[in-house]
């Protein structure tokens, strides 16, 4: 008994908790997203001042017609590219020098910190930095690593330098531990803006769900009869202008002689009775049919039609439920009813015309001995 509307409030309940699932799973993975968002600030920021580096060395070597190995004979183009990476020293890059390796020793190729030429002074890398010199080599792409541990250096970049796709030296740049501050403090801000827009529409979303939830609520009220709990009448007056009468079958069920049940057993009985009668109805149809009290003891049932729901088959339940009524005690009382059925509802104009003969159809099957009629011929035009 799901009807349309009642599909689109849950259809859009089911959204909103997807949504909310979401971004439960976002807010999880917010410390993985930090490093990748620490990552592109950090590349953003060093790769500007690494670009310009890069551009001075190649600069100096093609103004000197000369390729990145005449540096391991060259005393006179060392000093130049070594004067020039020492003009890169600022606030942010602390040391900057190139290596390169020799008979699995790292040596020194370039430093502009020391005044002499200390072309081929041993360098000795870390333990976890010669993991890092070697992975340059090997793949040939430029790395960084976050000296977590150092309060002078923030960052280390090392940038293979290559000669006829030969990694020959690397480029160290260490970028100062208040470059990593900034970058930390911008990245904790993106953090907090991201949380607080999620928790922003984490309470919308909350609100949103409660709103609709209240609605479905007193909608349900509003359309559900007190007494048997299925719908009512403003419920029919809801759905008259979208309900498709080609998908439905419409009956009208009433109990048979219930006015003397009332006036012999009083009506706290007779209401006993009818809510009785609403829950066999429902556990004898189906979810996607409607139940509707028409008025007093009488029941407008909307059999949802489908591939394997005809008329035929719609009849036969029909059936069924009429018969099953005569074997169940309601309130220690047998009862019995009455059905008028409407099978061409697609040729009725409305669906008040569509009732309205399921209507003469009860009135027959009472007028005949109770019991059962079909449908009569839907009115022209």
């Amino acid at each position: 008994m799901i009807l349309k509307e009642e599909k689109r409030n849950i259809i859009f309940i089911g959204i909103l908790f997807v949504f909310l699932l979401v971004y439960l799973y976002i807010y999880t993975f917010i410390p993985k997203e930090e490093i990748k968002l620490r990552d592109r600030i950090i590349q953003y920021s060093a790769k500007t001042s690494i670009n310009v580096v890069k551009n001075a060395i190649s600069f100096i070597l093609k103004d000197n017609n000369a390729s990145l190995s005449y540096l391991f004979k060259d005393k006179i183009l060392r000093k130049k590219i070594a004067k020039a990476l020492n003009s890169f020293k600022t606030g942010k890059i602390k040391y900057i020098f190139i290596i390169y390796k020799d008979k699995n020793k790292y040596r020194y190729l370039i430093d502009p910190e020391n005044p002499v030429d200390n072309y081929k002074t041993l360098f000795i890398p870390l333990k976890e930095e010669l993991k890092t010199l070697k992975y340059v080599e090997k793949t040939q792409k430029e790395i960084y690593i976050i000296n977590s541990q150092l309060k002078t250096l923030g960052i280390t970049y090392y940038i293979p330098l290559k000669d006829k796709n030969t990694v020959k030296a690397i480029l160290i740049v260490d970028f100062s531990f208040e470059a990593l501050k900034e970058i930390n403090t911008l990245v904790n801000k993106v953090k907090k803006a991201i949380i607080f827009l999620m928790l922003f529409t984490f309470v919308l979303i909350i609100i949103s769900i409660s709103m609709v939830i209240r609605i479905l609520f007193i909608k349900r009220k509003i359309f559900e009869d007190a007494l048997t709990k299925v719908y009512n009448r403003k419920y029919l007056a809801e759905i008259e202008n979208f309900i498709d009468l080609k998908d439905y079958i419409v009956a009208l069920v009433d109990i048979d002689f219930f006015k003397h049940i009332n006036d012999t057993y009083g009506h706290k009985v007779g209401d006993e009775i009818l809510k009785q009668f609403a829950e066999f109805l429902k556990e004898n149809l189906r979810r996607e049919d409607i139940i509707i009290r028409y008025g007093g003891e009488e029941f407008l049932l909307l059999l949802r039609k489908d591939r394997n729901f005809s008329n035929k088959e719609a009849l036969i339940v029909l059936e069924r439920l009429m018969k099953t009524l005569r074997s169940i005690d309601f309130n220690n009382l047998k009862i019995t009813a009455s059905f008028g059925v409407n099978l061409d509802t697609d040729k009725a104009r409305n669906l008040s015309d569509a009732i309205k003969k399921a209507d003469l159809a009860l009135y027959k099957a009472k007028s005949e001995g109770r019991f059962f009629a079909k449908g009569l011929p839907a009115s022209p035009g």
